[in-house]
């Protein structure tokens, strides 16, 4: 993943926006696929008609590894708000002083 540093947000320029919107995108893409799977995953087993504690273990296991590949692609989205967020701020108080 490419990272642009918050420090550096100020002097963001035209293709550095672009190269975070496009890492939105990205990570956005990512994350809509693991949650497909992970749905697709739950209704698999929903319809499962093995033992119950089996079934129990396995969701469990399924929700412990959707969380943790969930996990750092929303911080990702956060930290990418973030850069993008104080860019905007930074642009729209210098267009004031001039």
């Amino acid at each position: 993943m490419s990272r642009i540093p918050v420090n550096k947000t100020a002097a963001l320029s035209q293709s550095d926006c672009g190269a975070l919107t496009t890492e939105t995108q990205r990570v956005l893409a990512v994350l809509s696929e693991v949650e497909a799977c992970y749905e697709s995953d739950r209704e698999c087993l929903k319809g499962w008609s093995g033992p119950e504690a089996i079934k129990v273990r396995l969701v469990e296991h399924l929700d412990a590894h959707h969380a943790q590949e969930r996990e750092p692609l929303v911080q990702r989205l956060a930290d990418l708000h973030q850069q993008i967020t104080t860019a905007s701020m930074i642009q729209r108080l210098r267009s004031l002083q001039h």
